[in-house]
């Protein structure tokens, strides 16, 4: 699974998704998403975009998106997320701007564009200067096809601190007075970010991030159910399970087995 925010240490990170949904994070990167099988509905800063075969989705640095996939659609794909070390002089260049649509067709992009990101797929393991290079080759050629806005909204301001706090403190016992008071807006306020721009409350939201490190930790260890429970932040049991089969249509424990009987966990 993806950290839902993270300082990765690779420069290029890759993931092969199925049947996606990922609750709001950031990325210090910029991030790349290809559907090769059904949409993905892609969130950035608050508003819903399809990303579907034959197009290319992209988030900027530090742009707060998620993920969201429909119960019982089996969709598949890429996710590609470039480091800032990846970025260069680009960085530069997007730094205070955001994409006025994030999902663009592949027909609308310079055909150096596909080549750029085949051969940083294929270069996972190679060295860093080959993936620098192709890298500012997808780069040139987007930011030439892209139209840009500045990132200037009051929910913009607030969204990165917000997403940050979240995943600095979801493991303790937080509520939305918590968070309002350590970001000094009110309640009122903080709660109309989230119905309108994280289009989800503050518990959803709260559990949508304990739920994605249960399964990290699910898929990662043999810690026991109740341990995970209250390592990622919920006060028993019964409430991690409830909240487990919301987010993720199943309970801990048979995803558990599920996993383990595709032999993606041990």
């Amino acid at each position: 699974m993806l950290p839902f925010m993270e300082q990765k240490n690779t420069d290029l990170f890759l993931y092969d998704y199925k049947s996606f949904s990922f609750p709001a994070h950031f990325h210090s990167g910029l991030e790349i998403i290809f559907a090769l099988k059904e949409p993905i509905t892609l969130t950035v800063n608050g508003s819903d975009h399809l990303v579907k075969e034959g197009s290319v989705g992209v988030v900027l640095p530090e742009e707060v998106h998620s993920y969201h996939t429909p119960e019982g659609i089996d969709n598949e794909g890429k996710v590609i997320l470039l480091g800032q070390r990846l970025l260069g002089e680009y960085a530069k260049k997007l730094s205070g701007k955001r994409l006025t649509e994030p999902v663009i067709p592949l027909s609308a992009l310079h055909p150096d564009c596909e080549t750029a990101v085949s051969t940083l797929i294929s270069a996972a393991n190679e060295d860093v200067l080959l993936q620098k290079t192709y890298a500012a080759l997808f780069l040139c050629r987007f930011i030439q096809a892209a139209d840009f806005d500045s990132a200037d909204s009051p929910s913009d301001t607030l969204l990165l601190p917000l997403v940050r706090y979240m995943g600095d403190h979801y493991r303790e016992s937080i509520g939305l007075g918590d968070a309002a008071e350590a970001l000094y807006v009110s309640k009122y306020h903080l709660s109309r970010i989230f119905s309108r721009v994280m289009k989800m409350n503050f518990n959803d939201y709260l559990n949508s991030l304990r739920v994605n490190a249960a399964i990290g930790l699910l898929d990662s260890t043999d810690l026991p159910v109740t341990k995970i429970a209250y390592e990622v932040g919920f006060g028993n049991v019964r409430t991690f399970n409830r909240a487990f089969l919301k987010h993720t249509g199943s309970t801990p424990a048979a995803f558990r087995r599920g996993k383990r009987g595709t032999g993606t966990a041990e």
